[in-house]
């Protein structure tokens, strides 16, 4: 490996201080890792066009990179906003944290880091749908405080039977309570599996059995998913899996947005984006978190394997939900409240980097209801997500 960064770095030298570094760096990529080639081609290569489609083969969103401010009115000034870790189709779970949290529909704002479905209970089988909402308390629209067991719940609580897929109930969820998500990767691997379905092909994958349960509205929702949510009055900004130092939110590479949990250095703020695998960090690289220098701070999933994660300008909210750990969510004052802070106020228009204490932010968490997967043996491979 170090021989072949070394003539990455060569070839770069050779090229001379004016190429186009970056584009180099990523023809050397993956040849290098032995993971995958970038799937975005490079502006200057006249043999090959950015392809508009997604790390799994969809069509791109309308919005690639979406911003909510309130000045704009999608993000409502007096309410809190909520950014909730990956939920993997535990529709119990997310009644219980919307329920800690305190949740008010039409007040807040509900945003998720992305991997809304797979993984969770029930969702490998392909029949029947229910709402999330019918656990809802009798005025100001809030969730009731108590978390019924999906197996056990009535027609008090979610009118679901015990074989509904929950992963399309967390979709209908979302869309009915007006909530923003992040791209995740099962996410648009979904996506893909529900347009080979369609095709007539079958699904071969049991963690996608459940896409043929998806309603129109819930696919329409999922392909209209962002790679990022911006919050520029937060000074703030939600992605599933990570970004890049040193690269702005435009020329981040799509599938690192979606897959990337680690960072390899290959000299001093130069970095390459690596997926990773659910517990090693590989070949000397570090958690990118860990490197991320702001000013924007990232909250973020798809990392479970090393749960809450807190640094200096990143927040890592995937703790394991679908696979017996908690289902975490970063809750942040009112934009209206926030503004008044002139301390945090100072630091946004100064571009410093934003903490998570400068957003005067609580992490709420409920614990799972899934069951823990048993260990791998010794010396297996451990599988990434």
């Amino acid at each position: 490996m170090g021989q072949a960064l070394s003539a990455c770095l060569r070839r770069r030298r050779r090229a001379g201080a004016g190429s186009n570094t970056s584009g180099l760096l990523d023809r050397c990529r993956f040849s290098l890792l032995g993971v995958r080639r970038a799937q975005e081609p490079q502006a200057g290569d006249p043999d090959k066009q950015p392809q508009p489609v997604t790390p799994s083969g969809n069509p791109l969103p309308e919005v690639v990179h979406l911003r909510l401010t309130t000045q704009s009115g999608a993000l409502r000034g007096g309410g809190r906003t909520i950014v909730c870790g990956d939920v993997h189709g535990c529709a119990a779970e997310l009644r219980a944290l919307l329920a800690a949290v305190g949740f008010v529909e039409g007040q807040d704002n509900l945003i998720f880091t992305g991997d809304l479905i797979t993984k969770g209970p029930y969702s490998q089988q392909a029949r029947g749908r229910a709402r999330l909402d019918g656990q809802r308390a009798s005025g100001a629209g809030r969730y009731g405080a108590v978390c019924v067991p999906l197996a056990a719940a009535g027609n008090n609580a979610c009118a679901l039977a015990p074989a509904a897929p929950c992963a399309p109930q967390v979709v209908a969820a979302a869309r009915e309570l007006g909530a923003w998500s992040a791209r995740g990767n099962n996410d648009d691997a979904a996506l893909a599996a529900r347009a080979a379905w369609e095709r007539g092909e079958a699904i071969t994958d049991p963690k996608f059995a459940f896409v043929s349960g998806l309603e129109a509205g819930d696919v329409a929702y999922l392909s209209q998913l962002p790679f990022s949510v911006s919050l520029p009055e937060y000074g703030a900004v939600v992605v599933h899996g990570g970004l890049v130092p040193g690269v702005p939110l435009c020329r981040q590479q799509l599938w690192a947005i979606c897959v990337m949990r680690v960072l390899l250095r290959v000299e001093e703020g130069v970095w390459l984006p690596y997926d990773g695998d659910k517990t090693l960090t590989p070949l000397g690289s570090v958690p990118w978190a860990t490197a991320w220098p702001g000013p924007a701070h990232c909250l973020f999933g798809h990392d479970s394997a090393r749960g809450l994660q807190l640094t200096a300008c990143a927040t890592g909210l995937d703790t394991a939900c679908a696979t017996g750990g908690a289902l975490t969510a970063a809750v942040l004052p009112p934009v209206e409240e926030l503004q008044r802070d002139e301390a945090f106020v100072r630091k946004l228009r100064a571009r410093e980097p934003i903490g998570f204490a400068d957003l005067r932010g609580r992490l709420v968490s409920v614990p799972s209801q899934q069951p823990r997967p048993p260990p791998p043996p010794p010396g297996a491979a451990v599988q990434a997500f």
